[in-house]
């Protein structure tokens, strides 16, 4: 015996593709599985028929209607709630003429398009017939005359599908390394994507906010609805691989190639100060690249560089390890060789002496600071290039330098126009440091010397 359901469904949803109306099976047969805790959906072709099977309770009449699901509308971790999906995934195999058959031990279904009273009006109707088995376990949906390459971008929406393993789960949803495009997924299933992300998101906590941004299509979700729920994933985030994954991020600052997390300082910045307790890494800015000194003062802490925006760097100075500490840790640890007066040989002394002169002058003629100390030691164990180093309090200068007055005068000059206001190497700030150094008295010493 047959029985005619009406949909009453004409023509809807006319830019929804098949691949769209299996997905929604597809969903269907997830959320009963985990509302029944019966065994993994099976998505399979068999006798050129595509079959997407559950084992749980099986469909029913009641479920052809559009009405809240009062069980999936408490589940915590489904998606669909108003009994919509199977609906419109019937109405867009219809219109792409591809047979459907729906089996349980309920009834067997399949669709038609059927007269609606005496209207003169043919509406989509879900046609019952009763010649059932009734020991048939779950819900069998048999797809006819369906593309392979169909199916394929269906299951395409499910993380299931892709077989990729989280590399963190957190109570907010879990991170993924994309193969391909990272997309967003809202238990399991893709709402979006997003080209320029560093990692894929699977969100199972759902707040307000993308709950009524969850459409009818649930794709292309903005952005806007789900940044909150992927920034609440990456905060309560502690693994290991997902941070170093972000710090690696933030070291394309400068060249401009971030990805769009670690652009959002409270992401970054709770990477950094998470990173920090490892202490693998030394955090510098930006704005202020290392010179070579610097850098050779920040490898010999054994922690490797991470250049951050000079936002984050100043949120975040008194709690992370930056070249300042870096500076302080090596004045403390390196001890150098130094040479006193007395030992220097009588030429050395002659140009050493420019020391006291500069001071003098300095202190007398400029509306600069007074010169530090400088001393002289063996070597500094920098580099090659490194001829003198200011290091926060006093000047250091290789001996080397007193065989050559002017050399010693711009390596003196150079450490003190430092001093000033610690602008780095190469940088405008610095330069215009050195050009007053010199304007007040290297200048006027080189022309004499």
């Amino acid at each position: 015996m047959k029985e005619y359901f009406d949909l009453n469904i004409e023509k809807v949803l006319e830019h929804w593709s098949v691949s769209f109306a299996v997905r929604e099976f597809i969903s269907n047969a997830f959320d009963e599985q985990l509302l029944t805790g019966t065994k993994p959906i099976n998505v399979y072709k068999e006798d050129n028929i595509w079959h997407i099977r559950d084992y749980g309770r099986g469909i029913q009449s009641k479920h052809f209607s559009q009405n809240e699901d009062q069980e999936k509308l408490a589940a915590k971790n489904l998606i669909g709630k108003f009994g919509v999906g199977l609906k419109d995934a019937l109405a867009v195999l219809n219109r792409h003429n591809t047979k459907v058959q729906i089996v349980s031990r309920f009834s067997n279904v399949c669709t038609e398009l059927y007269p609606k009273g005496n209207f003169g009006i043919k509406t989509l109707h879900a046609v019952f017939d009763d010649n059932v088995d009734q020991t048939f376990v779950g819900t069998d949906i048999r797809l006819f005359n369906i593309d392979d390459e169909v199916i394929k971008e269906a299951k395409s929406f499910f993380l299931y599908f892709t077989g990729e393993k989280p590399l963190e789960a957190t109570k907010n949803g879990e991170i993924y390394l994309p193969s391909s495009t990272p997309a967003i997924y809202v238990n399991g299933l893709q709402i979006a994507q997003e080209e320029n992300f560093l990692f894929s998101y699977n969100i199972t906590n759902i707040n307000t906010n993308l709950k009524k941004a969850l459409n009818r299509e649930r794709s292309n979700v903005g952005r806007t609805a789900y940044a909150d729920s992927v920034k609440s994933i990456l905060l309560k985030s502690s693994e290991q691989k997902v941070l170093d994954y972000l710090v690696k991020d933030l070291k394309n600052y400068v060249s401009g190639n971030q990805k769009d997390e670690s652009t959002w300082i409270d992401v970054a910045s709770y990477a950094a100060e998470t990173l920090d307790k490892t202490n693998r890494y030394i955090f510098v800015s930006a704005s202020a690249p290392l010179d070579t000194n610097q850098r050779e003062i920040a490898k010999s802490t054994g922690r490797e560089i991470v250049t951050l925006p000079d936002n984050i760097l100043v949120k975040l100075e008194k709690k992370i390890f930056t070249f300042d500490n870096a500076i302080h840790e090596y004045n403390e640890s390196f001890e150098f060789d130094e040479v006193s007066y007395e030992n220097l040989s009588f030429s050395e002394k002659n140009v050493f002496n420019h020391v006291k002169k500069m001071r003098d002058f300095f202190e007398k003629y400029s509306n600069l600071r007074i010169l530090p100390k400088v001393t002289i030691v063996k070597s500094l164990g920098l580099t090659i290039l490194a001829n003198g180093v200011w290091d926060g309090t006093q000047i250091w200068i290789n001996r080397s330098t007193l065989k050559d007055e002017r050399q010693f005068i711009e390596c003196v000059s150079h450490e003190f126009a430092h001093s000033l206001h610690n602008y780095n190497d190469n940088t405008r700030e610095f330069e215009n440091d050195l050009g007053e150094v010199f304007s007040y008295y290297g200048l006027y010493v080189m022309k004499n010397t």
